[in-house]
């Protein structure tokens, strides 16, 4: 069985001084504190991927639950050897990907965890993978900051078939209803239909598991950034669950198309009380934004002497998308939570690489590089990011000098 012990930090070092795959595997060996699953180039065009992370072997069970921690008998024997972790070299359909989704089928031998994010975003970029033969740094420009959503296409073909066969929708409903019929599931800040869809999701949420699972417990549940995407698409594929029914109805027994029903108006009502009678002008960003949050922002007064926090900027994108600007359900819509840096490498020529982070290189709210990188951000845009001595050199700004006395 595998060591229990791990060092990240020489597997980095190492990372930074690889020539080949061996190199590679090599050096990664010693990562297994931190679940990562590393990907793999090089300039003669082979690739790969490995996870990164300790699994354990179990005498027994897979550790979830309540157990007898008085004896052996769940106790990890030590942990999956590295060259039986998951991995892959080279494959068939000449791409590697990873999006926080499952990295193993059913037929892997050891447990890894259920904790993974739905495959609605790897299916994504698969999908948009398979579109062209040959990929160019602007199709990753595009494919990082993809708004189309695989969510909504899952769930989009019994809405609109539910809300079809109604006959009670009143006129601002089937204004909306129409205008959500002509949809391309892009989830961009410039689409009413987007803010009909993720209003309509809180709501439907709300409606299915609320009632069974109190105040207190739905906050938990709707709080987690996993549980919701999941639970929901397993009882719709499903079709039918006693989920479905509300039980403070006593005198009847609802099923899915009639929380489709439900939760759709519910949501119409909101956007009209939110912005008015014309559906068209419900644009997603007006709803949807970025906010950027200092550790001291938290003070009103802080805030306001220095202009720690910035936004919220009416972005693309959501908790379903490619282009990951996730809210928390309990407090939508405003997103909390993305991409912390977004990289584009060319391995032809290093110096065509691309990249951008959220804010700026630094955390002074008094330098001209506080946020300064964010305009490029929401835009889904990028800066150069320089390999060679010549460049970075011809490019640089400030220089610090380190001296020892």
């Amino acid at each position: 069985m595998g060591s229990y012990y791990s060092n990240e930090l020489q597997s980095l070092y190492l990372l930074n001084r690889v020539k080949d795959w061996n190199d590679f595997k090599n050096a990664i060996k010693h990562f297994r504190s931190i679940s990562q699953n590393i990907i793999y180039a090089d300039t003669k065009g082979n690739i790969g991927m490995y996870y990164a992370g300790g699994i354990p072997v179990r005498k027994k069970g897979n550790g979830n639950g309540l157990l007898p921690g008085w004896t052996d008998e769940y106790d990890w024997k030590g942990f999956v050897s590295f060259e039986k972790k998951p991995h892959v070299y080279n494959p068939g359909d000449n791409m590697v990907l990873s999006a926080n989704n499952k990295s193993v089928d059913n037929s892997y031998p050891y447990y890894i965890s259920n904790w993974f994010f739905p495959s609605i975003r790897y299916d994504r970029i698969y999908e948009m993978l398979l579109s062209k033969d040959n990929i160019s740094i602007e199709d990753f420009q595009k494919m990082q900051n993809d708004d189309k959503s695989k969510q909504v296409e899952i769930l989009y073909e019994k809405i609109i078939t539910t809300l079809s066969n109604i006959n009670s929708l009143n006129k601002l409903e089937q204004k909306a209803f129409d205008l959500f019929k002509n949809w391309n599931y892009s989830m961009s800040k410039d689409s009413a239909a987007a803010t009909i869809f993720d209003t309509f999701y809180v709501e439907l949420l709300e409606n299915i598991f609320k009632d069974e699972l109190g105040e207190e417990l739905f906050k938990d549940f709707n709080g987690d950034s996993i549980m919701p995407l999941y639970s929901l698409v397993n009882l719709w594929k499903k079709g039918e669950s006693e989920w479905f029914d509300n039980i403070n109805t006593k005198d009847k027994k609802e099923v899915l198309s009639d929380i489709i029903e439900i939760s759709f108006k519910k949501a119409i009502a909101w956007n009209k009380k939110k912005f008015g009678n014309k559906p068209e002008e419900w644009k997603w960003g007006k709803l949807h934004g970025l906010d950027l949050r200092h550790p001291l922002g938290f003070s009103p007064l802080l805030d306001f002497l220095f202009n720690l926090n910035r936004g919220p900027y009416p972005v693309n994108g959501s908790t379903h998308t490619v282009g990951y600007f996730a809210y928390n359900y309990n407090k939508p819509f405003n997103s909390n939570f993305g991409a912390s840096q977004r990289h584009i490498y060319d391995l032809s020529n290093w110096d065509n690489s691309l990249s951008v982070i959220p804010t700026g290189n630094s955390g002074n709210p008094g330098s001209s590089h506080y946020c300064d990188q964010t305009k490029l951000y929401i835009n889904g845009e990028y800066h150069n990011d320089y390999f060679s001595r010549e460049l970075i050199e011809k490019n640089t700004v400030y220089t610090s000098h380190f001296t020892s006395e």
